[in-house]
């Protein structure tokens, strides 16, 4: 959040006072350090690894942590994915969405906080400095393993992410271990008929020590009757070798137990061409004939990704995808570089085919760099490097009640304004505003000055000829009904952030001093739908002019309780864009 002092406009909107327009951005996600601590060698025992396009990081569990984060720079932490190791009482962390290094190495801070949910009380547990590409640390990681193909006295397995420089052991439950494989496909002997557990181990081959963690795999009893097999073909599974009289045939997910497809009354070979979207998983076939089941080896399948349409938007960026019906969204999220506030929603449309993937909390006018849609931690698209559209555009609000105690219509311009070293946009009043009756299209009403103009950071008169001080005084009569003007006005505060802003303004009377709070949120709904959501109420200064003065504000004649609260409803006002003007 970058806070600086500033001038703004608002008008005196109180008995003895003046209500100000301007910009301000609303705070979000402050760091709160909770009171628990972090063991002293909790820094120590912390490391990390870069390997290829992915950062592995491994540390020691902290006891009321519920949530674990990361940060490449001063923004705000971003939930990461853990793995928890039961052995040691440790977690590892992979952090695929890595920005551009620094000199060719990272720096990156763990964070921690007793909210399940992530949201924030981050707490800082420690940087981990200088980390340079390199293959990551044995220690950090477990195979990624699953038995492709069960047979009478044997398994098939696969690990999934070697790096080619592999070793594989396994170890039996027993204790008993086989010998090295240095292929990511092998099969081990020995195993039985029934049930059994086995632990698959590795190390490089250039080194002799085994990894901290291997990947537990539970070998299912032998029950295929006959050479039943399951293999992809493209998008498809193909199923053949269907024993005689086993008519009625499932593909399950072997993860979820669910059935995916089933077949009934079929031949001897079988395709299912029923996989689209994500539902990507290990799959076998299972058969019977009612009396008996027999199954047939597992085969990885990962779906194909279609991308229907994209579109980018002020503070959201969407993609479009086709899905299977009864998909989990739970499993979606989403990483983009230079926005770790990123969230995602997913929105199945009504006949659940057709997802739309919308990434919010994006800043408009902005240029993000690549990020990733992740299902269950596995990147499935690639987000190329896009710029969020502006707000810029004309803005209204609109009653059709008229009294002396309300606003009728308020209607405001954003511009960009490139050159301003404390705001993305300036504000300005509209000539289609109806009290804009010189139709002047130079009111800047939010900021009245930038840092370094004249009249910036001091006490303004009310009364003079400069091109703030006369839109300053048209805000006044706008907003004030009451018949006293101040002798001078003063921004205390503005603030800008993302697409908020808020200026808070102290004026000056013979008989009180207010300070009113102006602000401007710019806001956009997953449809691309854009207002400005308008506040403006005295909130400080002398205790009469708090009770007194917002009784002479112009107020919003249909305000909305529900939404904005009983004590700010009618000081705020939502402007919409209006399209074409």
């Amino acid at each position: 959040m970058k806070k600086i002092s500033t001038s703004g406009g608002a008008s005196l909107l109180s008995f003895f006072l003046l209500l100000l327009f301007s910009c301000s951005p609303v705070s979000y996600g402050e760091l709160t350090a909770p009171e628990e601590t972090v063991d002293e060698n909790f820094a120590e025992e912390a490391s990390a690894t870069w390997n290829e396009d992915q950062m592995t990081i491994l540390f020691p569990a902290v006891s009321w942590a519920r949530t674990y984060g990361y940060s490449f720079s001063d923004d705000d932490p971003i939930a990461g994915r853990t793995v928890f190791h039961e052995d040691d009482g440790s977690y590892t962390m992979i952090i695929r969405a890595l920005p551009d290094p620094v000199n060719d190495e990272y720096s990156v801070t763990l964070y921690a906080t007793s909210n399940n949910d992530g949201s924030g009380n981050w707490r800082e547990l420690c940087t981990i400095e200088n980390v340079e590409h390199a293959r990551a640390d044995i220690d950090s990681f477990a195979p990624d393993a699953y038995i492709s193909e069960r047979k009478e006295d044997s398994v098939v397995i696969h690990v999934t992410n070697d790096p080619a420089d592999m070793v594989y052991k396994v170890i039996f439950s027993d204790g008993k271990e086989t010998a090295e494989f240095d292929d990511a496909v092998f099969t081990v002997t020995g195993i039985g008929r029934g049930e059994t557990a086995l632990e698959v181990v590795h190390r490089y081959a250039d080194e002799t020590e085994y990894g901290r963690f291997g990947a537990e795999l539970t070998v299912p009893a032998f029950e295929m009757e006959a050479a039943m097999s399951l293999e992809v073909q493209g998008s498809s599974l193909r199923l053949s070798g269907l024993p005689s009289g086993y008519t009625a045939v499932s593909i399950v997910n072997t993860d979820t137990g669910s059935v995916l497809a089933t077949a009934s009354n079929a031949g001897s070979t079988i395709t299912f061409s029923s996989f689209e979207g994500f539902d990507s998983g290990l799959f076998r076939a299972e058969a019977t004939n009612g009396k008996r089941k027999v199954i047939s080896n597992t085969v990885a399948f990962t779906a194909p990704v279609t991308v229907s349409e994209t579109d980018v938007m002020r503070q959201h960026y969407k993609v479009t995808i086709p899905v299977v019906e009864g998909i989990d969204t739970s499993l979606f999220s989403a990483e983009i570089i230079g926005a770790p506030q990123a969230r995602l929603q997913v929105v199945l449309n009504e006949e659940g085919n057709e997802a739309d993937l919308i990434v919010s909390n994006l800043s408009s006018d902005t240029a993000y760099s690549n990020g990733y849609i992740l299902v269950d931690d596995h990147a499935i698209i690639t987000i190329p490097e896009f710029r969020t559209d502006s707000f810029e555009g004309t803005y209204a609000y609109r009653s059709t009640v008229h009294s002396d105690k309300s606003m009728d219509a308020f209607i405001v311009e954003v511009r960009l304004a490139p050159a301003s070293p404390t705001s993305k946009y300036y504000f300005y009043a509209s000539p289609e505003d109806p009290f804009n009756t010189e139709k002047r299209d130079d009111m800047r009403i939010s900021p009245l000055r930038d840092e370094g103009e004249p009249g910036y950071g001091s006490a303004i008169k009310y009364d003079g000829n400069t091109d703030y001080q006369r839109t300053y005084r048209w805000n006044n009569e706008k907003w004030n009904t009451s018949p006293f003007d101040p002798s001078t006005w003063q921004v205390e505060s503005y603030i800008a952030e993302a697409d908020s802003y808020e200026a808070n303004v102290r004026s000056v009377t013979s008989l009180a001093t207010a300070v009113t709070t102006s602000k401007y949120d710019l806001t956009e709904d997953s449809e691309g739908n854009a207002m400005i959501v308008f506040f403006n109420k005295i909130t400080g200064g002398d205790n009469y002019a708090i009770a007194a003065g917002n009784a002479f504000i112009r107020q919003n004649s249909s305000p909305d309780v529900e939404k904005y609260g009983e004590d700010d409803a009618a000081y705020t006002f939502e402007l919409k864009l209006e399209e074409g003007v």
